[in-house]
């Protein structure tokens, strides 16, 4: 039984509480049917929705095979089907999933160079006694030392052929 605010009655049959509502292209002297309309005036049932259906409407039956009426009643089937087919995707969920995922993924990969870093410190870090070294090595410096103190205590010119032979 519909809640008393949507009963009314026939505006042909005094009797009868409106049932349906016709809903198709056609011109109609009444929008409302009950019982009797539909049997007295050979009304289609494509042209025809309950009142009860139109009620239960809602989040939880959002598409209606009834409504909107369509001449192609394959385009509301397929809409429907597709609907039910796939879950309901939350976008708040989706959004606060992926960032918890991201937020993982840096922590692990914070934890892991952190790891990589305290095992082999020399891998990352440059010590003051590389650095010395890599200069040495890239200068030559001691060679050219050497090779000036021969030079200042092998000749006599004060510097005026100084070479370097290699």
């Amino acid at each position: 039984m519909l809640p008393q605010i949507y009963q009314k009655k026939c505006s042909y049959h005094a009797n009868n509480y409106l049932t349906y509502l016709q809903i198709g292209q056609k011109k109609q002297n009444q929008i409302g049917a009950c019982y009797e309309c539909i049997t007295s005036n050979d009304l289609s049932g494509e042209n025809l929705i309950l009142i009860k259906d139109i009620l239960n409407i809602s989040q939880d039956n959002p598409i209606s095979k009834k409504y909107p009426f369509l001449q192609d009643k394959k385009l509301v089937s397929n809409i429907l089907s597709e609907y039910i087919s796939q879950e309901y995707k939350d976008p708040l969920k989706e959004t606060l999933t992926f960032l918890g995922q991201l937020k993982d993924k840096v922590i692990n990969s914070i934890v892991n160079i952190e790891k990589s870093i305290q095992q082999n410190p020399q891998q990352y870090f440059v010590n003051k006694e590389d650095l010395l070294n890599s200069y040495q090595e890239i200068s030559q410096k001691g060679k050219f030392l050497d090779f000036f103190k021969d030079y200042i205590l092998e000749s006599g010119d004060q510097g005026q052929d100084f070479k370097i032979s290699h």
